[in-house]
């Protein structure tokens, strides 16, 4: 009986031995693979905290951009609404500012016509500007 006792424990031995021995090595293998996915969770995390602040930093670039373009709009608004008399309430019509322009053209036409021949040599028989006028002697 001790001997089967004996036997009993030796197999019972061998079979606590070979549990642990697998048990340990299951521990090395699950110890590993968490050390692992700390390190990729940590890599994770500092890439995603970089991403972040970039973003904030695109953020608040964004809304300076916005806050800029937001003046731009009421300043352009404002210009609009100063020139809306003008341009749009006007007291003069179309035609009124084409007939006025019209005649302008004419005006500077005829200006031009009166300095060019201001400068033309003078026609033969007529004194010159200079000579028609003796200085006093």
């Amino acid at each position: 009986m001790l001997e089967d006792i004996a036997s009993d424990f030796a197999s019972m031995e061998a079979q606590a031995k070979s549990d642990e021995v697998t048990q340990q090595d299951q521990f090395d293998q699950d110890l590993t693979a968490a050390q692992v996915n700390v390190h990729e969770l940590q890599t994770d995390s500092t890439m995603k905290t970089a991403r972040s602040e970039s973003q904030k930093e695109k953020l608040v670039s964004k809304q300076k951009d916005f806050k800029n373009n937001e003046h731009e709009l009421e300043a352009t608004q404002q210009y609009m609404k100063d020139l809306s008399p003008a341009c749009m309430d006007g007291d003069s019509t179309y035609e009124d500012r084409k007939a006025a322009r019209t005649a302008e053209i004419d005006a500077l036409k005829q200006a031009q016509d009166i300095l060019q021949k201001a400068f033309d040599e003078p026609a033969e028989g007529e004194a010159a500007p200079e000579e028609a006028a003796p200085e006093g002697k």
